[in-house]
């Protein structure tokens, strides 16, 4: 049937049929494993960190996911801005999916509690347990013009002009029936509960709209040719997505990738990774000259690592190229008929291709379905591989935490699954995350590094940061 579907759509089937029913029943095995809701929900936290990684690598940057896991912890620090441009990814990605991202708030202002001022009374005031009471009766200039308040006294209560209270319960009229509207409006949409009530419902998958909030979420404000760029991207989408099945897929691509629809494909770009980094500075300021040295060495293999994957054809740097690999899963679950957005690509053309994929819009459209079949069945097996890994990497932790004998063992998949979609954390992001106090946070944490399940990322902050060990 499936076949007999393609030859209607007039593509020469056997040219390339080997690959695409590779392709095709990939994908099937890897939607049969994520129709379980909670393998999807945490195959979805640490594929959208893969993309963000990929994504990265593909433009010529090196981000890590400890640099991630980090730098969503400490998002209020001066990051790196490689750090910067795949956290947006993150929470684009995040957005699109309709998953709220994690609060990151400011850190508090630690008050000295010896510049506490003194009591009222070493400045001159009145206690406020006396009679006398200066109730500021006059204009407040002056302190002679106050007269004082005893407590016989009777004190006029200031009422608002009857304009005013009208206007306040008109106010107050007009919030009441938004606020039924947005109800009404919630329960019509129905919304996925990961959402927020108050946030307002995403446009609906490659329309004109999404695309455009997609868009602005991963590159920042579009400007007039950047708008009649998406608009042209959003009919050919439309188009190729008549086609039936990773056909309509391959076509929908084929499409995006013209070099006269994104002309700004520009050549690799190397980052500074020779200059030290920001950690290993710190650690030199601090007198550590050893771990100084280990985290240079360690950024010296990520230059070279990077400078290969350059020379190979690996890396490039396109800002419509992050925007096209990111839509990828949408196009898929269009165009295959699946409930939750397919797998993103960026690691599959990293690893396999990306000269295929720039290349794309230079050769044929056979030719290109070809390459991109190979490209989705390896992409579509490594994720599949993934799902193994993290089932063996929770079975390892909570083996360690009974061996060890961590207060919270009786909880511990659900504390294991959280540090798979948040491998970082501090006292306070823990605490937050896990409804418990400072104290208990530090306790937890410090079971956790015990257990091996956790390892301080770094002591040359002001707190401490844990990161989960064996997360890769």
């Amino acid at each position: 049937m499936i076949a007999l579907a393609w030859i209607h759509a007039g593509w020469n089937v056997m040219e390339a049929f080997p690959d695409l029913l590779d392709a095709h029943l990939s994908l099937g095995r890897l939607a049969e494993r994520l129709s379980d809701p909670a393998v999807h929900s945490l195959w979805l936290a640490d594929a959208i960190r893969r993309e963000a990684m990929a994504s990265m690598l593909l433009d010529g940057r090196l981000v890590t996911i400890e640099d991630i896991a980090m730098g969503r912890v400490r998002r209020w620090s001066g990051l790196d801005p490689s750090v910067e441009r795949a956290l947006s990814i993150i929470a684009a990605c995040d957005c699109l999916c309709g998953r709220s991202p994690l609060p990151v708030e400011p850190p508090k202002e630690k008050r000295d509690k010896r510049l506490k001022p003194p009591i009222a009374g070493f400045l001159g005031m009145p206690d406020p347990d006396d009679e006398g009471i200066y109730a500021g009766r006059g204009d407040g200039d002056d302190e002679e013009d106050a007269e004082p308040l005893y407590p016989d006294d009777e004190v006029e209560e200031e009422r608002a002009p009857s304009s005013i209270l009208s206007a306040e319960e008109a106010i107050r009229a007009a919030r009441a029936e938004i606020a039924g509207g947005h109800a009404a409006l919630a329960g019509a949409m129905a919304e996925p509960a990961s959402r927020s009530p108050s946030s307002p419902p995403l446009p609906s998958p490659l329309s004109h709209d999404w695309l455009m909030l997609a868009w602005r979420r991963i590159n920042g404000p579009a400007d007039a040719e950047d708008e009649a760029r998406i608009m042209e991207a959003g009919t050919i989408i439309d188009a190729a997505l008549q086609r039936p099945g990773l056909i309509g897929v391959a076509s929908a691509l084929h499409g995006l990738l013209r070099p006269d629809l994104w002309p700004e494909i520009g050549a690799p770009e190397l980052p500074a990774l020779d200059k030290p980094s920001k950690d290993a500075r710190r650690a030199k300021a601090r007198g550590c000259p050893k771990k100084s040295m280990r985290l240079q060495e360690e950024r010296q293999r990520q230059a070279d690592a990077l400078r290969a994957a350059v020379a190979e054809g690996h890396a490039g740097i396109c800002p419509a190229m992050a925007f096209i690999r990111m839509i990828v899963p949408w196009i898929i679950a269009r165009a295959c008929g699946l409930r939750h957005p397919g797998p993103w690509i960026s690691g599959a053309v990293q690893r396999f291709g990306r000269r295929d994929w720039q290349e794309a819009g230079t050769v044929g459209h056979d030719a290109f379905v070809r390459r991109l079949c190979r490209i989705l069945a390896d992409g579509f097996d490594a994720e599949r591989a993934r799902l193994d890994e993290l089932e063996r990497l929770l079975v390892a932790w909570e083996r360690r935490m009974r061996h060890g004998r961590a207060r919270r063992a009786g909880k511990s998949l659900e504390v294991l699954r959280m540090l798979i979609e948040q491998p970082a954390h501090d006292t306070s992001s823990f605490g937050r995350c896990r409804g418990l106090k400072t104290r208990m946070a530090q306790v937890a944490l410090h079971d956790l590094g015990r257990c091996g399940v956790l390892y301080e990322g770094t002591g040359t902050y002001s707190e401490r940061i844990w990161l989960a060990n064996g997360l890769r």
